[in-house]
């Protein structure tokens, strides 16, 4: 929502373009619209830019995400936000990162947002994503530990992924049928540290 209230508008808008994406299912059209909305009031890189400044990664990201990288386990993100501002926000850690993959922005000559490529990755494509990246590296879906926080993540349970809820918003944390486990108020991301120990534990034993 920062970026649409970035450019004035209130959240009827964006509320009415998801329900509609909910409706017919077309990722395309929700991308399409939102463009045409964006393209109205100019959205402009540098804008991008304030915006990603805005954004604060979570308490002991750094931490955990180095001692993810001492136990050379792959680090993928997988969203349906925008390329271009994951990119500036974990611009100091992007070389610890596998794969990233999200929507993304593309801007003309003059830094007016030009297009929007949608990412074939969100939703029922984030189930998708965890099958494919099993396939690459040749392992079951079930070393796989993912960390979500909302109802686009909900599918990933059924690509057989083990699931932990942070921080929900806009999710039944405690459904068992999307969720695997729980942390309702991670206030450190080094509290999913015992859930990878617990995940590998159980795979070794």
């Amino acid at each position: 929502m920062r970026i649409w209230r970035q450019l004035g508008y209130d959240n009827s808008i964006p509320d009415r373009l998801f329900k509609q994406f909910k409706k017919d299912n077309d990722h395309e059209e929700w991308c399409k619209k939102t463009l045409e909305y964006f393209k109205k009031e100019n959205l402009c890189s540098e804008q991008l830019n304030l915006i990603s400044e805005e954004i604060d990664l979570i308490p002991g990201f750094a931490d955990a995400i180095h001692e993810l990288e001492k136990r050379h386990i792959n680090l993928f993100i997988v969203s349906g936000s925008i390329h271009n501002i994951i990119r500036y926000v974990l611009r100091d850690y992007l070389h610890l990162f596998t794969g990233i993959v999200a929507n993304s922005f593309t801007f003309d000559e003059n830094g007016i947002i030009d297009k929007i490529i949608p990412t074939k990755y969100d939703f029922e494509g984030k189930r998708e994503y965890i099958n494919k990246i099993s396939r690459i590296l040749g392992i079951s879906t079930n070393q796989f530990l993912f960390i979500g926080d909302s109802h686009n993540d909900e599918h990933v349970l059924d690509s057989g992924a083990r699931t932990i809820c942070i921080n929900p918003k806009g999710t039944n944390y405690s459904n068992e049928e999307h969720w695997s486990d729980y942390i309702l108020n991670c206030n450190s991301l080094t509290e999913i540290i015992p859930y990878i120990d617990s995940c590998f534990n159980k795979d070794s034993d």
